[in-house]
């Protein structure tokens, strides 16, 4: 808890140290008082300077020395905070370090506790006036350390972001953790600009609160994270906070200051517009009319003073004082602002090009942000301009990524989609792969094919990366198949496919660049991901790939190369999902499901079993349908749709579309090798019944392991079929007949297998 003392209720331990810290500073005017504080080092003295209230503040003199000179040289970018500097002076003593700043009576904490806010539009200038300052101070590497509702003082109308807190930099010194990043209660924290991000959400969120600023509750809870790298930038916060306001006026149709449009209403939140000519003549009127405050006696002994004038008195005329001249400050329109943003409308939509071209050098030469802006949502809004590259600004500037560009991508590509308009009179020079990935890809995207200079032909698919999805998956898989610069065609060709969307010449260029051996499925794939619900893709896509010259001519010829089922019939969109290998819609007929078993990639044949199982099969051993697929032997598609037209079929109809299947003469190993998968078959296995029949009147070679499947076999066709493989003779087919023997269940076989194993012990 602070308060306000005057010298006369100083006590003699206060006296003597506000003495010393007098003595330490190297300040001329008049002791006015001090703010009083829980600790003594902690006491403020009051300042009358040049007829301006002013405190200094010094910091813990248990400072670490390594620390002072970064606190130095944040009080020092501190002083440039503001058009009117808050903090005024700061240096080091014996005391420890000191700053000096104007006097403010209403911090935002007190502000909020009241019941009337005031007008809600001084509020989002508030904001925005916190948010620059502490770009500000990012943008020259310093962080402020201590952000909070009460740091955040208000006077005559604007918001200073005051005391940067050097204990944040010292862990001994860490006595408020409650208002600070979770990171800083870790010991050997690094220190980063995050921590600002954070003490800022302290302010904007009970703000958020009163005022229902609904719509930024999500991007406070983004800046609380407790990972800093979670956290937006500075530069972020601004951004959104910024298309927040402009949602805002747009839906409640608000009127600004300025009797306006509703962009200038953001830039004069912003600080960046003025007010009107007349209001300026009024306020200057007003400060002309207002007496000078006489010079105040600097040099009078401490003693002396009780006899002056309270504080709230002299507050009191200053704040008079103080409101006339920052109105005529920040009235005043200052050089190199250029024309107001309804100027540049009009010269913008004129279609002329000598005056468009003004607003254009405007906007990336002289770093005019009206301009900028005003260029960005008129194309934005689907205007076509003469000299101007609307796709590629529209690429860059209308999608999510557009948050995450830096001032210096948004002049870049201002440079690069209006460099028809502006010709050479702005210098575009910079490595293009130093740019947000988004120019990048929109500018590779935009050049023809073929015509890629080599310095832009070089750049790694890698630069990609830092997109969303799904263009970071993209790239990824392009960089994994080879094509790891956009050299290759495949990776320009993706590119212009991302930046002009769909079209039949591009993707033929996709397509036919690629081979076999480089995946040319995967990108067929990754196509499809990307392109299917363009209403061209599926016919323009088929057309493309059934083409001879690509590498998906065998398998396109799959689909007519087998009689017994129609694939004509089927939508294209389902075969360009089987030719990419991946999942088909459901809803495809068991038989051609059946016959994809035996399909050349392997990932559609695993699906296919898969699909099978899981909706007609469930009975059936997966085994069975894998070994299709995946036997050597050879096997006709005709005659796997067959067989499994039999496994599916009802009990009546089962028996007879098996045996039609053994009249087709199977190679026996592969009905060996069916069988074994169906060993754990429960019940009747008309499939079972059929094989071992089958196998018993031909010629077949088995391997030991077949063989062990076959012994525990649940059909006793098939063990007896086994049994007769095995010599008893033989060590190791003895030891098999021995174990099959203790479990073996059917009585009748049991004898049989005793009687031969007795016989060969006789022998």
């Amino acid at each position: 808890m602070s308060f306000v003392l005057t010298p006369d209720k100083f006590d003699e331990q206060t006296k003597a140290y506000v003495a010393r810290q007098c003595s330490e500073i190297p300040l001329q005017g008049m002791l006015m008082g001090a703010i009083d504080a829980d600790a003594l080092w902690n006491v403020k003295p009051l300042i009358l300077i040049d007829g301006v209230m002013h405190v200094v503040r010094f910091s813990d003199p248990q400072i670490d020395p390594a620390l002072k000179a970064e606190m130095l040289e944040t009080y020092e970018v501190s002083k440039n905070l503001t058009k009117r500097p808050v903090l005024v002076n700061s240096g080091s003593c014996s005391m420890g370090l000191w700053v000096c700043r104007r006097f403010c009576q209403v911090s935002i904490a007190e502000r909020l506790q009241s019941k009337n806010l005031g007008e809600e539009m001084l509020w989002y200038r508030w904001m925005f006036q916190l948010i620059q300052q502490l770009m500000h101070l990012h943008r020259h590497d310093c962080f402020h350390g201590h952000i909070t509702p009460d740091n955040v003082m208000i006077d005559n109308d604007a918001v200073y972001l005051v005391d940067a807190d050097c204990s944040v930099r010292s862990l001994q010194q860490r006595r408020q953790p409650l208002c600070w990043a979770p990171e800083l209660m870790i010991a050997n924290t690094e220190l980063q600009r995050s921590i600002d991000v954070y003490g800022l959400s302290l302010v904007l969120e009970p703000i958020a609160k009163r005022l229902k600023w609904k719509d930024l509750f999500g991007l406070v809870s983004e800046m609380q994270s407790a990972h800093p790298n979670v956290r937006p930038s500075i530069d972020e916060v601004m951004r959104r906070f910024e298309r927040f306001c402009r949602m805002t006026f747009e839906e409640n149709q608000l009127e600004e200051p300025s009797g306006q449009q509703q962009l200038d209403t953001l830039q004069w939140l912003k600080g960046t517009q003025t007010l009107s000519a007349d209001l300026v003549r009024n306020i200057q009127q007003a400060v002309q009319d207002q007496k000078k405050p006489a010079r105040l006696d600097y040099e009078k002994p401490l003693a002396d003073l009780a006899e002056k004038a309270s504080v709230s008195k002299i507050l009191f005329v200053l704040a008079i004082f103080a409101v006339g001249l920052w109105w005529f400050r920040t009235s005043t329109p200052e050089s190199g602002q250029g024309f107001s943003t309804h100027q540049y409308r009009t010269l913008w939509q004129s279609g002329v090009r000598s005056r468009m071209q003004e607003v254009a050098l405007a906007a990336v030469r002289d770093d005019d942000e009206k301009a900028r802006m005003l260029i960005v949502e008129d194309t934005l809004q689907g205007e076509a301009r003469p000299g101007v590259q609307s796709q590629f600004l529209k690429f860059v500037f209308g999608q999510a990524w557009e948050q995450d560009l830096t001032q210096q991508d948004r002049i870049f590509a201002l440079k690069l989609g209006l460099g028809p308009l502006i010709g050479k009179q702005v210098d575009v020079a910079r490595p293009l792969e130093d740019a947000h990935p988004a120019i990048v890809l929109a500018t590779i995207g935009g050049i023809a094919s073929g015509n890629l200079p080599k310095a832009v032909a070089e750049i790694s698919v890698q630069v990609m990366y830092g997109l969303p999805q799904p263009y970071r998956g993209a790239f990824e898989l392009l960089n994994s198949l080879g094509f790891q610069t956009f050299e290759y065609e495949t990776s320009h060709a993706l590119a212009r496919l991302f930046y002009r969307g769909f079209n039949a010449a591009d993707f033929e260029s996709y397509v036919k660049a690629n081979s076999a051996s480089n995946g040319a499925s995967r990108l067929l794939a990754l196509a499809i991901a990307l392109f299917s619900k363009d209403e061209q893709f599926p016919e323009a896509a088929w057309r493309i790939v059934s083409s001879p010259d690509t590498t998906f001519g065998e398998l396109v010829a799959w689909f007519d190369q087998n009689p017994v089922v129609d694939w004509k019939t089927i939508p294209t969109m389902t075969k360009l999902y089987i030719l990419a290998g991946i999942p088909w819609p459901q809803g495809l007929a068991f038989d051609l499901v059946a016959d994809l078993l035996r399909h050349p990639l392997e990932s559609v044949c695993d699906l296919a079993a898969q699909r099978l199982h899981e909706n007609v099969l469930k009975n059936d051993p997966i085994e069975t349908l894998v070994f299709i697929h995946t036997t050597a032997l050879k096997i006709e598609r005709a005659d796997v749709v067959l067989l499994i037209t039999a496994l599916v079929a009802p009990e009546e109809m089962k028996q007879a579309l098996v045996s039609k299947w053994f009249s087709r003469a199977p190679a026996p190993e592969l009905v060996v090798g069916l069988l074994g998968t169906r060993s754990a078959v429960s019940g009747l296995d008309p499939f079972s019944v059929e094989a071992a029949r089958y196998l018993r009147t031909k010629s077949w070679q088995v391997s030991l392991e077949q063989l062990q499947h076959l012994l525990l076999h649940r059909d006793p066709l098939v063990r007896v079929l086994a049994y007769s493989r095995l010599n008893p003779t033989n060590p190791v087919h003895r030891e098999l007949l021995t174990a099959a023997s203790k479990v073996e269940t059917n009585d009748r076989i049991l004898n049989e297998l005793k009687m031969k194993l007795e016989e060969a012990s006789a022998h």
